[in-house]
């Protein structure tokens, strides 16, 4: 079970050595009471979630938070130390009391949560966890908040040092939309940054970022088959750990990418059109996300009695693919059985303006290829055909309309639509049958 809110507090020293080192300090002496320093951690509004101080007591109040103190002109005044939750106030570990010298002031550093390195008096070092290929990325990466105060000394800060705490990372969430029913596997981040240094001279930002690595994490989630809106199912949670927590950067080359399977076949959308440019610190970005599949093809025109009017296709699916369709038509009996083809002489088409720069027809195969990819939520530029019309056929037959329809995925390495298919002549799905009964 992983963080509710974790924090951290920047400062303005590195962490190492430490231990109460009273004695050896000018002492603002137990005349004042006891002359100790406290810390203060007011309720703060982050542009991410709220932090709240009670949520600090209850997740690190006995183990304690990080800190460190750098004492202007003179170097550390304390490392490798913890805040601890005693006696309704936030203390050290080792009682710290204030330099004599009224304007001698501390920089101050508390931080909670992920483990950061190479800590110095005005930046640390981050890296992101990995799982070592387990698929479990998001659930080894915490949340890293950082509160900073600069200046602080007796006169000032009686009361204690303030401690405001804000999140510096970004979180990711995944949720699923318009769906097909089927189990989603896993979501892979692309292209990210996997290090950086956070700086705070005068200005708090991330920079010298290291190298792009891919982040996944494992859901294997079955996906109840959904094609509006209206039903969001959500798959990142606090609960289990599923929110990756990123370094905020620039996306100019991160995809975030899904594995699903549908229908027992495994496959993989890329949405690298949802991401935004950026994602910013303390901020919570979610991705709806639609798991249609490349093979959602939908027919678009008027099919009534004998007759077609404006056929045309829709990919309603994520991916762009290239499609294949073809026309057969039969007249039948009332057990299904085949009387008489309904083609050749028994139909008349008419194709619309230009039809031969978007589509190719095989006289062999009697098949149809459309010659460009179709982007997710498009449909062919050109209709198939303008209209159609069947003669009647033998008396006391039916007439069975069937519209069959190949998508595959598009291939950037494939230079056209049969190309593409390649093989795959068996793999025809049936988009759309209509019977009509001419004895009605």
């Amino acid at each position: 079970m992983r963080r509710h809110t974790i924090f951290v507090a920047l400062a303005v020293a590195a962490l190492t050595g430490g231990g109460c080192r009273k004695e050896t300090l000018p002492l603002f002496g137990p005349e004042d009471g006891d002359g100790s320093i406290k810390f203060s951690i007011p309720d703060t509004a982050t542009k991410g979630h709220s932090i709240h101080a009670a949520n600090l007591v209850e997740e690190f109040g006995e183990s304690g938070i990080n800190i460190a103190a750098y004492r202007n002109g003179l170097g550390y005044f304390a490392n490798d130390e913890k805040l601890l939750f005693k006696d309704g106030s936030w203390k050290t570990r080792c009682p710290y009391y204030w330099p004599s010298d009224l304007h001698d002031s501390l920089d101050v550093l508390a931080w909670a949560g992920a483990s950061i390195d190479a800590v110095e008096r005005h930046s640390f070092h981050y890296a992101l966890p990995q799982s070592n290929n387990s698929g479990d990325d998001a659930k080894r990466q915490e949340d890293l908040i950082v509160a900073r105060f600069r200046g602080a000394n007796r006169k000032a800060n009686p009361e204690g040092i303030p401690l405001n705490f804000k999140h510096v990372l970004s979180s990711i969430k995944i949720q699923v939309g318009k769906a097909n029913a089927g189990c989603l596997q896993s979501v892979i981040l692309d292209g990210i940054s996997s290090e950086a240094d956070y700086r705070m001279e005068d200005t708090e930002a991330w920079d010298n970022y290291g190298p792009k690595k891919s982040y996944m994490q494992a859901f294997h989630k079955d996906i109840e088959g959904n094609l509006s809106d209206s039903n969001i199912q959500n798959l990142s949670s606090e609960e289990d750990g599923t929110i990756f927590m990123m370094i905020p950067q620039e996306l100019d080359s991160a995809k975030l990418k899904v594995i699903y399977v549908l229908n027992g076949k495994e496959e993989s959308e890329v949405f690298d059109s949802e991401l935004p440019q950026r994602w910013e610190a303390g901020k919570q970005y979610t991705y709806t996300l639609s798991i249609l599949g490349g093979l959602d093809i939908s027919l678009c025109g008027e099919i009534a009695q004998q007759f077609a009017h404006n056929l045309s296709f829709r990919n309603d699916g994520t991916s762009p693919c290239y499609i294949r369709t073809t026309l057969v038509g039969s007249w039948e009996n009332s057990e299904g059985e085949l009387i008489k083809p309904a083609s050749g002489g028994n139909t008349r088409l008419t194709r619309p303006p230009h039809w031969e720069d978007f589509w190719a027809f095989d006289p062999e195969s009697h098949i149809y290829y459309y010659r460009y990819p179709i982007r997710g939520g498009e449909s062919t530029s050109v209709a198939l055909l303008d209209s159609l019309s069947i003669a009647d056929g033998p008396d006391g037959t039916m007439l069975n309309m069937k519209i069959l329809v190949q998508a595959i995925k598009y291939d950037p390495r494939k230079s056209n639509v049969k190309e593409a298919i390649g093989e795959a002549d068996g793999f025809v799905e049936q988009l759309y049958n209509h019977y009509y009964d001419e004895t009605d």
